[in-house]
Protein backbone atom coordinates (compact mmCIF):
# COMPACT_ATOMS: atom_id res chain seq x y z
CA UNK A 1 0.00 0.00 0.00
CA UNK A 2 2.81 2.27 1.02
CA UNK A 3 4.54 1.57 -2.83
CA UNK A 4 0.90 2.60 -4.48
CA UNK A 5 0.74 5.96 -2.09
CA UNK A 6 3.84 6.94 -3.22
CA UNK A 7 3.66 6.31 -6.92
CA UNK A 8 0.30 8.61 -6.52
CA UNK A 9 2.71 11.37 -5.13
CA UNK A 10 5.53 10.60 -7.34
CA UNK A 11 2.72 11.39 -10.10
CA UNK A 12 1.74 14.08 -8.11
CA UNK A 13 5.12 15.83 -8.44
CA UNK A 14 5.35 15.31 -11.59
CA UNK A 15 2.68 16.76 -12.67
CA UNK A 16 3.18 19.98 -10.73
CA UNK A 17 6.00 20.66 -12.43
CA UNK A 18 5.21 20.00 -16.14
CA UNK A 19 2.23 22.58 -15.56
CA UNK A 20 3.91 25.20 -13.59
CA UNK A 21 6.48 24.54 -16.70
CA UNK A 22 4.22 24.99 -19.30
CA UNK A 23 1.89 27.81 -18.05
CA UNK A 24 5.16 29.72 -17.77
CA UNK A 25 5.65 32.75 -20.53
CA UNK A 26 9.26 33.56 -19.43
CA UNK A 27 11.91 31.88 -17.40
CA UNK A 28 14.29 32.91 -14.87
CA UNK A 29 16.94 31.59 -13.31
CA UNK A 30 15.08 31.50 -9.50
CA UNK A 31 12.25 29.96 -11.18
CA UNK A 32 13.97 26.77 -13.15
CA UNK A 33 15.70 26.49 -9.49
CA UNK A 34 12.48 26.19 -7.96
CA UNK A 35 10.84 24.35 -10.38
CA UNK A 36 13.16 21.74 -11.15
CA UNK A 37 14.39 22.04 -7.46
CA UNK A 38 11.44 20.97 -6.16
CA UNK A 39 11.25 17.80 -8.37
CA UNK A 40 14.74 17.14 -7.41
CA UNK A 41 14.39 17.50 -3.41
CA UNK A 42 11.39 15.34 -3.26
CA UNK A 43 13.87 12.40 -4.64
CA UNK A 44 16.62 12.89 -2.42
CA UNK A 45 14.48 13.43 0.31
CA UNK A 46 12.14 10.38 0.11
CA UNK A 47 15.84 8.73 -0.68
CA UNK A 48 17.25 9.52 1.96
CA UNK A 49 14.19 8.61 4.19
CA UNK A 50 13.54 5.40 2.58
CA UNK A 51 17.50 4.64 3.81
CA UNK A 52 16.89 5.03 7.53
CA UNK A 53 15.62 1.26 8.75
CA UNK A 54 13.34 2.74 11.79
CA UNK A 55 10.88 4.53 9.30
CA UNK A 56 8.35 2.92 7.46
CA UNK A 57 9.49 3.74 4.09
CA UNK A 58 12.30 1.64 4.46
CA UNK A 59 13.52 0.57 0.85
CA UNK A 60 10.16 1.89 -1.00
CA UNK A 61 11.71 4.31 -3.22
CA UNK A 62 14.69 2.01 -4.15
CA UNK A 63 12.27 -0.70 -5.19
CA UNK A 64 10.27 1.50 -6.89
CA UNK A 65 12.97 3.26 -8.88
CA UNK A 66 14.41 -0.07 -10.14
CA UNK A 67 11.06 -0.63 -11.66
CA UNK A 68 10.75 0.12 -15.12
CA UNK A 69 6.56 0.00 -14.64
CA UNK A 70 6.95 3.25 -12.58
CA UNK A 71 8.92 5.28 -14.61
CA UNK A 72 6.03 4.25 -17.25
CA UNK A 73 3.67 4.88 -15.01
CA UNK A 74 4.91 8.49 -14.08
CA UNK A 75 4.90 8.97 -17.82
CA UNK A 76 1.25 8.10 -18.12
CA UNK A 77 0.40 10.40 -15.68
CA UNK A 78 2.08 13.32 -16.90
CA UNK A 79 0.38 12.76 -20.05
CA UNK A 80 -2.63 11.82 -19.38
CA UNK A 81 -2.92 14.71 -16.54
CA UNK A 82 -1.55 17.10 -19.48
CA UNK A 83 -3.64 16.28 -22.14
CA UNK A 84 -6.81 17.59 -21.25
CA UNK A 85 -4.41 21.02 -20.63
CA UNK A 86 -3.18 21.47 -23.58
CA UNK A 87 -6.45 20.66 -25.77
CA UNK A 88 -8.16 23.36 -23.94
CA UNK A 89 -5.42 25.68 -24.09
CA UNK A 90 -4.79 25.07 -28.22
CA UNK A 91 -8.68 25.18 -28.55
CA UNK A 92 -9.03 28.57 -26.68
CA UNK A 93 -6.21 30.12 -28.74
CA UNK A 94 -7.56 28.71 -32.06
CA UNK A 95 -11.17 30.34 -31.13
CA UNK A 96 -10.44 33.54 -28.67
CA UNK A 97 -7.12 34.25 -28.51
CA UNK A 98 -6.41 36.57 -26.42
CA UNK A 99 -4.10 40.03 -26.98
CA UNK A 100 -0.70 37.91 -26.04
CA UNK A 101 -1.96 34.99 -28.19
CA UNK A 102 -2.45 37.21 -31.22
CA UNK A 103 0.95 38.98 -30.63
CA UNK A 104 3.00 35.93 -30.59
CA UNK A 105 1.30 34.41 -33.67
CA UNK A 106 2.29 37.60 -35.27
CA UNK A 107 5.60 37.33 -34.24
CA UNK A 108 6.03 33.82 -35.24
CA UNK A 109 4.78 34.31 -38.49
CA UNK A 110 6.01 37.97 -39.90
CA UNK A 111 8.94 38.47 -37.76
CA UNK A 112 7.34 41.96 -36.82
CA UNK A 113 9.86 44.32 -35.64
CA UNK A 114 9.88 46.44 -32.57
CA UNK A 115 7.64 49.55 -34.23
CA UNK A 116 4.99 46.91 -35.77
CA UNK A 117 4.76 45.35 -31.96
CA UNK A 118 3.95 49.03 -30.64
CA UNK A 119 1.21 50.03 -33.40
CA UNK A 120 -0.23 46.17 -32.89
CA UNK A 121 -0.41 46.56 -29.12
CA UNK A 122 -1.74 50.33 -29.03
CA UNK A 123 -4.46 48.54 -31.55
CA UNK A 124 -5.46 45.98 -29.35
CA UNK A 125 -5.54 48.26 -26.81
CA UNK A 126 -7.95 50.12 -28.63
CA UNK A 127 -9.59 46.55 -29.65
CA UNK A 128 -10.03 45.80 -25.85
CA UNK A 129 -11.50 49.24 -24.81
CA UNK A 130 -14.05 48.97 -27.05
CA UNK A 131 -15.42 45.54 -26.28
CA UNK A 132 -15.15 46.72 -22.53
CA UNK A 133 -17.31 49.69 -23.23
CA UNK A 134 -19.61 47.76 -25.68
CA UNK A 135 -20.19 45.12 -22.86
CA UNK A 136 -22.92 45.63 -20.53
Amino acid sequence: MEELSMVALSGCIWLQAFVVTLDTNSFTYPQVILIWGNFVAFYMINLILSAVPALQMYTIMFRLCSQPSYWITMALIVAVGMGPVQAFRYFKNLYGPSAINLLQQIEQTNGCTSLCFQILIISLCFQILQRVRDDP
